[in-house]
């Protein structure tokens, strides 16, 4: 789920990336507010794409509920594994098959 960001100048982009601080195997692994070593393969492959498009992440854990209010606040660009519920979209922009945002 992300807030609908541009990146068309990526280079100089830093997203804050918000995700539960409980694991979830195989998506994130560990418990507590930093990542783990390995941090889980949702967050190898965002990383990797922040590599590959040449910006920046800050990984942020947090309980899960606090990851949504964060998000709505508009003091997170993005935070991952959270399932779809239709009143989420008033504050942020599932990828959805067919819809160009």
């Amino acid at each position: 789920m992300g807030a609908g960001l541009n990146t068309s100048d990526a280079s100089h982009l830093k997203l804050r990336i918000g995700y539960n601080e409980n694991s979830s195997y195989p998506h994130f692994l560990g418990n507590g507010p930093l990542p783990a070593s390995p941090p889980g393969l949702s967050v190898d492959i965002i990383e990797f794409i922040a590599d590959e498009l040449s910006f920046e992440i800050e990984f942020v854990r947090m309980p899960g509920r606090r990851v949504l209010h964060e998000l709505k606040a508009n003091r997170l660009d993005a935070a991952f594994i959270f399932s779809f519920k239709p009143e989420r979209q008033q504050f942020g922009v599932y990828p959805m098959a067919g819809v160009v945002v």
